[in-house]
């Protein structure tokens, strides 16, 4: 009976020491996969300073407020298929 019960301690401190590990190297993989939002860089030619704004999801507003597709994105193109 103490040999089962060694055996099933054994068995139980793996298994918690296996559980803290997972947890932890999920927990370091999900926090460097998102992006850095306070972040500055330099940029050559740049003469102003330039801010992102972004909206409640983070999606970064264009200078119409939509999103970063520009008008000239949305346009039918003149050439293509259905000519």
């Amino acid at each position: 009976m103490r040999l089962v019960f060694r055996g099933l301690f054994g068995v139980t401190i793996v298994l918690l020491v296996l559980a803290v590990l997972g947890t932890a190297t999920v927990y370091y993989l999900a926090s460097k996969s998102l992006p850095t939002y306070e972040k500055s860089l330099s940029v050559a030619n740049l003469t102003a300073p330039l801010d992102i704004v972004r909206d409640n999801v983070n999606i970064p507003l264009g200078p119409t407020s939509m999103t970063c597709i520009s008008a000239s994105d949305m346009r039918t193109p003149k050439t293509g298929f259905g000519k």
